[in-house]
């Protein structure tokens, strides 16, 4: 497992040192994590994966006896008939489910843990004027050449800051202030307006025109020491409500796991959690504008459009995909847990380039993507703890708890770092899983309870799961996607026609159901996913099964029950008419019995379609495999391909 792993990532950091080329890039990377606060976050994330790999074989059982287990079809200790199919009820070795929640309180442990670590220089110093020269070289002289003017600044918004911005959203209040100074605005360092709101600000008293201060650049430095503080504090308000909202998710995928809520539930309940997500960011007013690229440049007329309330809405839809994604893309061992580790570090690697990349000025910038990576590392080290058992063979299922916990982390950890249409990037195989599913998860054709992978007990290897579809049933857009589907072999499909003929169709008809009540009771009753001992499902199994055998049966009736007509009651030409007549309605008839089965439409099953059946270890090995590849594509497009759609890419 851990070979695997450390193949994968080591081929997505295999883009790094293509990004940072040149020694400065290095040297600010390494001026970043060289401090406390990033060895802290690295020790309790050690921390938090050894209390990971210690508790959950103490508590494992715990869950077994409180009725939190599964049992695994895609293995050969489940006990099946000598035809192979399932016994019933299924007989196999119990697995604990849910353990996911195990991760989820260890990462919120040591990530509350952490806070007094992320903003100990906020806490440290509470005046904004002690410590100037914390960061800068003497004065302002070290970080700029200009200051900023006090007549067409300062004055009518200095005090305005003081006062209110614990009201309003600190950060992005100033940020917008900073932003109207335009050069016209800036002096040279050392002007006696400079110079005066300096003196202003240490004295307290309002602006006296005539004052001077020896000191050069007074007002920029303590512009800049605020901004810092404020900053830190939005920060860690951030970091709270990041908090928040993860442990608010894991808590209701555990529910998920206990309750088995539907999907109408499961939409609704990420958004409730990323409420706190979303109100601090619209509190620290956080930028809600997005760049065009070139080619929109020059439709639009414009470089910036500020999409207001609908970008939140945008960050909400990325909340609710991203805990949703991880779990519709699952159902192998080790998978779940697998895939959220490289998107993970694929998201820390890409803070690391961001952290070398970004010049010091662009303080604000570098702030939030280490304040994503602290989110990150602690989550990589318990994922790691829980794959060791979460390997194939499986000694755990995650449940719902682990995957929304997963989703939701990713989630803040590309809000708050400010690049979330670049973890979209980062999710492709998640997208592609997605859209491919789409007609199942719209009900356009049958969707079954679960789309789990079948197995084969003789080879031991993983096979295709299959759903039935009557293209008489299909609505119109059913039948397009069906015929798109089945004219680009984009599934398996299989065509089974229920014949006109008495013995033949009720044989047909038994044959089929058999092959099909397999394939549906095989998805009904896999216990790999976090809903497998549901009774109900066991009922409503039985009930599908009953109603395609009495389906069956009434077609071969229907085709054996004839007009009875006499040759003497008939003319010679009346005759021919009817005989054609009939052979039309027989032919049409017989196209309207037929029936498929087509392979349920998960990024899975088209691995299983295109490479055959293979090993459930290979599988999820070829899977992992994709998923780091996708992330080394991911890499392309946002530091290679972007030059070509912006004219600068930070």
């Amino acid at each position: 497992m851990l070979g695997v792993t450390t193949a994968a990532l080591t081929a997505v950091a295999g883009v790094v040192p293509l990004v940072l080329a040149d020694t400065e890039s290095k040297q600010r990377l390494l001026k970043t994590v060289l401090n406390l606060p990033f060895f802290a976050c690295i020790l309790l994330s050690l921390l938090g994966y050894s209390l990971v790999v210690r508790i959950i074989p103490a508590f494992a059982p715990k869950f077994v006896d409180a009725g939190l287990f599964g049992i695994d079809l895609s293995k050969r200790t489940t006990a099946r008939n000598a035809d192979g199919s399932l016994i019933r009820p299924v007989q196999g070795i119990k697995v604990p489910e849910a353990v996911g929640v195990i991760p989820g309180v260890v990462y919120c442990f040591c990530v509350t843990f952490f806070l007094p670590f992320a903003f100990l220089s906020a806490f440290s110093s509470s005046n904004p004027t002690s410590g100037t020269t914390n960061g800068f070289t003497n004065g302002a002289a070290g970080t700029s050449n200009y200051a900023i003017s006090a007549g067409d600044y300062y004055t009518n918004s200095l005090t305005r800051w003081l006062f209110s911005f614990f009201q309003v959203g600190q950060e992005g209040l100033i940020e917008q202030e900073l932003e109207k100074a335009s050069p016209n605005n800036l002096i040279a360092a050392g002007g006696d307006q400079g110079n005066n709101v300096g003196a202003d600000l240490f004295s307290g008293s309002s602006f006296i025109p005539g004052t001077t201060a020896s000191s050069i650049g007074s007002a920029q430095i303590i512009a800049q020491k605020l901004q810092q503080d404020v900053d830190s504090f939005s920060r860690m308000v951030q970091f709270l409500a990041a908090i928040l909202s993860i442990c608010s998710m894991s808590f209701f995928g555990f529910v998920d796991n206990v309750l088995n809520l539907r999907w109408r539930d499961k939409l609704l309940l990420p958004t409730l959690a990323s409420l706190p997500l979303l109100l601090v960011y619209f509190a620290t007013l956080g930028t809600t504008s997005v760049l065009l690229p070139l080619p929109l440049r020059w439709i639009f007329s414009f470089d910036i459009i500020d999409l207001g309330p609908f970008f939140y809405l945008f960050l909400c839809m990325i909340t609710i995909f991203s805990v949703n994604a991880i779990n519709i893309y699952a159902g192998v061992n080790g998978l779940e847990a697998g895939q959220s580790l490289i998107i993970a570090i694929s998201l820390i690697l890409n803070n690391l380039i961001q952290l070398a990349r970004l010049p010091e000025e662009f303080a604000l910038g570098r702030e939030r993507h280490l304040f994503s990576l602290y989110i990150l590392l602690p989550f990589v080290a318990v994922t790691l703890g829980l794959l060791k058992f979460n390997w194939y063979p499986s000694r755990v299922f995650v449940g719902d708890t682990f995957c929304y916990f997963a989703g939701m982390t990713l989630a803040v950890a590309g809000i708050f770092g400010h690049y979330s249409k670049t973890l979209l990037l980062f999710l492709l195989p998640q997208i592609l899983n997605f859209v491919y599913g789409l007609p199942q998860l719209f009900r356009l054709v049958e969707c079954p309870r679960h789309r789990l992978p079948g197995f084969d007990p003789e080879k031991n290897v993983s096979v295709n799961s299959f759903a039935t579809v009557r293209v008489e049933e299909l609505s119109v857009a059913g039948r397009l996607v069906f015929s798109v589907y089945k004219t680009f072999r984009l599934c398996k499909i299989e065509e089974i026609t229920v014949a006109l003929e008495g013995s033949a169709a009720s044989d047909n008809g038994n044959s089929y159901d058999a092959a099909a009540s397999s394939s549906q009771q095989e998805d009904d009753f896999n216990a790999n996913d976090n809903d497998d001992e549901d009774i109900h499902f066991v009922q409503q199994a039985s009930k599908d099964s009953a109603a395609r055998i009495s389906r069956a049966s009434n077609y071969s009736t229907t085709s054996l029950k004839q007009r009875p007509t006499t040759r003497s009651s008939l003319s010679e030409a009346e005759g021919a008419a009817m005989g054609r007549t009939s052979t039309s309605q027989a032919l049409v008839a017989s196209e309207q019995k037929k029936e498929y089965r087509i392979s349920n439409l998960t990024l899975i099953n088209f691995v299983l379609y295109v490479f055959g059946p293979m090993n459930e270890e290979t599988l999820v090995i070829v899977l992992l495999i994709a998923q780091a590849m996708f992330s080394l594509l991911a890499f392309c497009l946002r530091y290679f391909v972007s030059t070509f759609l912006y004219t600068k890419v930070l």
